[in-house]
């Protein structure tokens, strides 16, 4: 029987600061859905981090983008009118 000794270096969670963005994440509200001129993202509280957004299309090309700060105590506006109608996504990193 071999004794094991403890490790020489720190272990370190890995994945925590992950799920907390991704929790984050699905807390933002988009609306209205559908949009025609414009469309709000929002969320209560003060985010961990900042985020960008992109707005892409079915092609998955980026029409517009832009970044969330950390402390927003009112919706971001983001117009949408000069955009033909489509379906498009939201995507945050």
């Amino acid at each position: 029987i071999q004794k094991v000794s403890k490790p020489k270096t720190s272990l370190l969670p890995v994945g925590l600061e992950e799920e907390r963005a991704k929790a984050e994440l699905e807390e933002i509200q988009l609306y209205p859905n559908p949009a025609s001129n414009s469309v709000n993202i929002y969320s209560e509280g003060i985010l961990s981090q900042e985020y960008s957004w992109r707005i892409i299309n079915q092609q998955g090309v980026e029409l517009k983008s832009g970044q969330l700060e950390r402390e927003f105590f009112s919706p971001v506006n983001i117009n949408t009118e000069n955009l033909p109608d489509g379906v498009y996504f939201v995507v945050f990193g």
